[in-house]
């Protein structure tokens, strides 16, 4: 995470200070220290994950699916839960495909049904409406860059009002891309506009000076399911076990937005956890 001024500096100070109360080691370096990474940039001070990386999301998804059928489990494609019921000591999730209905029954359930998870959860038999949080959808856009570039590392300016900020991601394969842009929308629509290329080459060049506005070019866009929305704050994943909402066996997932696919793992062990698995 990089500051370019000294005011940005001291929220450096106490960023670092709230990641070490998470359990989170973040070291503090100079625009010196930081150039070998971040090359050609305005950077005053940084901090400096020693626990970073990038992940592989089609490889990650393949993995677990291996897993899970290795495991006798089977993944159903294209097909929706509607409604989630108890039935003789077990849960029922109703689903339906483009044909037909299905009752799937299992001791233990768990609503990670994403920007569907707070229509799941008010369609499950038991669960106080008090515990289900409002959803807001927050539409995040991405630019890649065509042309050459220096970086060695990813880079994060300091957090905007409900994100991150426009962010440097790098790929696989070296490319970098920016984003993603904060916009509060109502439909579920992840086309990406053009008119937004001004934005993210002005959000950019504040501490990379170099970059070419040219080699922009419109990526991709994701719709990220809020917790709180415009001017509300910010609300973390929200993870919620039969201890919170008194249904047994049950765990729903609220508000899981990126970094979510990230820390997909973590946030297994605690729903393990809360399951008692």
């Amino acid at each position: 995470m990089i500051a370019t001024t000294d005011q940005q500096a001291e929220r450096l100070v106490d960023i670092q200070r709230q990641a070490a109360e998470n359990g989170v080691e973040l070291d503090w370096r100079s625009s010196k220290a930081i150039s070998e990474h971040l090359p050609e940039t305005l950077v005053k001070n940084a901090l400096w994950s020693l626990d970073k990386g990038i992940v592989d999301s089609h490889q990650l998804m393949l993995a677990l699916l291996k897993d899970v059928e290795c495991r006798g489990g089977h993944v159903v494609y294209n097909t929706r839960a509607t409604r989630i019921t108890a039935d003789n000591n077990s849960h029922c999730v109703h689903a339906t495909d483009s044909t037909d209905d299905y009752r799937l029954y299992g001791p233990l359930v768990v609503n990670s049904a994403g920007l569907g998870a707070v229509t799941l959860a008010h369609q499950s038999e038991g669960l106080p409406s008090n515990q289900i949080p409002k959803l807001h959808y927050a539409k995040g856009s991405y630019f890649s860059y065509s042309a050459r570039h220096p970086f060695k590392s990813l880079g994060y300016p300091l957090p905007e009002e409900g994100g991150l900020g426009v962010h440097l991601t790098l790929d696989m394969a070296g490319g970098a891309r920016f984003g993603p842009n904060v916009e509060w929308v109502e439909k579920l629509d992840v086309s990406i506009e053009e008119r937004f290329k001004e934005d993210f080459y002005n959000a950019t060049c504040s501490w990379w000076p170099t970059i070419k506005k040219e080699s922009l070019n419109p990526a991709y866009a994701e719709i990220r399911p809020k917790l709180k929305g415009s001017n509300e704050g910010f609300f973390d994943f929200r993870v919620l076990g039969p201890e919170d909402h008194g249904c047994v066996s049950m765990v729903h997932l609220f508000g899981i937005e990126p970094p979510g696919l990230t820390a997909s793992l973590a946030i297994a062990d605690t729903v393990a956890g809360k399951l008692q698995l």
